[in-house]
């Protein structure tokens, strides 16, 4: 909940009681990644996500990143009962492009 509010706000609107308890050394339970690790993957994987949708990474003169998402029309999928689930959500990505993705330690 964190990591989406977060996101939402940016981390210059973070408040600084948030900031200061993060430790950007742990690793987070369950998962082999930092917090500076988890934002470089996170990152790559949005780009990736973005470009294959159809967006694009663009850069102003100063060389911020803007990410640009096309406009595509909302397709809602199936009614899925949760007494009579059908099978586990694919992935995006191929057992090869799962296998590209940067370690959590280099």
């Amino acid at each position: 909940a964190a990591g989406i509010l977060f996101t939402s706000l940016g981390l210059e609107a973070v408040p600084e009681r948030f900031e200061s308890a993060l430790s950007l050394e742990t690793k987070f339970s369950h998962a082999p990644y930092d917090f500076p690790r988890l934002i470089e993957v996170c990152e790559a994987l949005a780009r990736d996500s973005v470009e294959r949708g159809g967006g694009a990474v663009e850069r102003d003169s100063e060389g911020r990143e803007t990410l640009v998402v096309p406009d595509v029309p909302v397709r809602p999928s199936p009614l899925e009962r949760s007494w009579d689930p059908g099978p586990v959500a694919g992935s995006f990505y191929t057992a090869e492009e799962l296998a590209g993705i940067p370690p959590a330690e280099e």
